[in-house]
């Protein structure tokens, strides 16, 4: 065992304190849009309203070959084209992004950034907010198979539409995610990690 003297005993019990108020901070605030405390799922009619909207975006998707696509208020981010693209340049923006290549995510060109502003307005035009899109998967042939339409997390949850067509929803189990059926190719979850 190390002794410790005052100077280095009072440093560890700051920082402890530190960090133990940052996760409070991010239990309590969420690192999302919104907290379970403020998030209201929406009903039933909403859900078929946005996903109907949202059907707008999935030609845009399989068209650009996208696999994630990012919108958050301090940073872009798209990955399409087997290529990663980041506004600001380099960044991780989402909390799914994945860099594709060896120096990371490349800054945004002007093909990109028209891309980026087609999904962005497609999606606007759904009256969904959906800042995220990811796991999104194609089959050999091309065709969109999966994709998730982010509505908002935190630090313990996620809420989100699923395109899945022919999808099977799994039995309810206690403590998993809970699943809303919205029709034959869209439903909604919400997943929380507590």
């Amino acid at each position: 065992m190390v002794a410790m003297g005052g100077p280095t005993r009072a440093r560890l019990r700051r920082l402890l304190a530190a960090a133990v108020m940052v996760v409070a901070a991010l239990s309590v605030a969420g690192c999302g849009a919104q907290s379970a405390a403020t998030y209201k799922a929406p009903d039933l009619a909403t859900m078929q309203r946005q996903t109907t909207g949202l059907r707008a975006v999935l030609p845009i998707l399989v068209e650009l070959q996208v696999v994630e696509f990012d919108n958050l208020p301090n940073c872009r981010a798209l990955i399409m084209w087997g290529q990663s693209w980041s506004d600001p340049a380099g960044a991780n923006c989402g909390y799914g992004a994945v860099w594709v290549g060896p120096k990371g995510p490349r800054p945004f060109t002007s093909d990109v950034s028209a891309a980026h502003t087609r999904i962005a307005e497609a999606i606007a035009g759904s009256g969904a907010a959906i800042p995220t899109v990811e796991g999104i998967s194609f089959d050999v042939e091309g065709k969109l198979t999966v994709a998730e339409f982010v509505l908002s997390e935190d630090y313990w949850n996620r809420w989100s539409y699923f395109y899945e067509p022919g999808y099977t929803l799994p039995t309810q189990m206690r403590g998993g995610p809970d699943y809303t059926a919205i029709d034959s190719d869209w439903y909604y979850r919400h997943k929380s990690w507590h």
